[in-house]
């Protein structure tokens, strides 16, 4: 089952979508985002504004929906 998250970052007026599943790691301050394969993206917490887990069916429809787009 593949995982998403939204990022939304400050000064950004959208939401990031990554595939991947959110880690929270306060100690460090950093919202970690881990890949099925293996590896990760690190964001600062001082610039994350807030992150949401997408299910699967709605990852499937927004990759449905920005297919559709291009």
């Amino acid at each position: 089952m593949t995982k998403a998250t939204v990022i939304h970052i400050d000064g950004n007026d959208h939401g990031i979508i990554l595939a991947g599943q959110p880690i929270l790691d306060t100690q460090e301050g950093v919202l970690i985002i881990h890949r099925e394969d293996g590896t990760s993206r690190t964001y600062n917490w001082d610039f994350v504004i807030g992150f949401y887990e997408l299910d699967e069916d709605e990852f499937n429809t927004y990759l449905q929906e920005s297919n559709n787009e291009h």
